[in-house]
């Protein structure tokens, strides 16, 4: 437990803002996992050099959706909301994970 505290809470180079992703919109690693996924079957099959692999990146982000669904939008929004309301004592953790 001391190397977890000394490695990751108390490390002034690994705050926890840098790698917590409590309280952030985006929760989930599937649509990076994805995106991954597909960039390096990209660059796998063209055994690209670096030069082009960066290239192939810049397309591909320039490439990606800006927007979430409706739906989604809407329970991120919610989330958030309740993760401001803990954070002004307003609600407890249990009905944050209820």
């Amino acid at each position: 437990m001391k190397y977890v505290e000394k490695t990751w809470i108390t490390n002034p180079t690994w705050l926890p803002a840098t790698w917590s992703r409590a309280g952030r919109a985006i929760r989930t690693t599937k649509d990076v996992e994805g995106w991954h996924n597909r960039l390096n079957r990209r660059a796998m099959k063209l055994k690209l050099s670096l030069y082009l692999v960066v290239t192939l990146l810049y397309k591909v982000a320039n490439a990606l959706p800006n927007d979430r669904p409706e739906k989604l939008k809407k329970k991120q929004g919610r989330i958030l909301h309740l993760w401001d309301m803990l954070q002004n004592d307003e609600i407890s953790v249990k009905v944050l994970l209820n």
